[in-house]
């Protein structure tokens, strides 16, 4: 794998677009592996679940609404 410079002008961005051919499975693996890890550890916590829940209700809802428009 070689390094590719990174542009750091022009505007900021949502998209962000990663190429997952380049990550050796293994380190696919653990990554899958700590993301879940971290995950149910934070909605283990009292509230969290809801928060998220409340946090993609809002998000859906303002996409069906854009859609209306």
């Amino acid at each position: 794998m070689t390094a590719r410079p990174i542009s750091l002008e022009g505007k900021l961005t949502d998209d962000i677009h990663i190429d997952t051919s380049e990550i050796p499975e293994s380190v696919r693996h653990r990554l899958c592996a700590l993301t879940l890890e971290r995950f149910n550890a934070f909605v283990a916590i009292p509230g969290n679940a809801e928060w998220l829940d409340a946090r993609i209700a809002a998000r859906k809802a303002a996409k069906a609404a854009k859609w209306k428009e």
